[in-house]
């Protein structure tokens, strides 16, 4: 028997699922549109250099942490 918080959970993650299936699809859009007007090198570019900033961002604290023998151990 399923009960009403169940429920509730289940058309969360449902509408949870169609709200990134509609961000997933409008990102077609908006890349064709990039790259129509960029090159296909700037496009990889931007990305992967905001991707990179993004990542340093969320890593900086655990990057304190590498000494000399996680390097060396890597």
């Amino acid at each position: 028997m399923i009960n009403s918080s169940s429920k509730v959970n289940t058309l969360k993650y449902d509408l949870l699922m169609v709200l990134i299936t509609a961000i997933w699809g409008t990102s077609f859009v908006v890349v064709k549109e990039l790259v129509r007007n960029l090159s296909a090198l700037t496009y990889l570019s931007a990305r992967f250099s905001i991707a990179t900033l993004v990542l340093f961002i969320y890593l900086l604290k655990s990057w304190k942490k590498i000494d000399y023998e996680a390097i060396k151990g890597g």
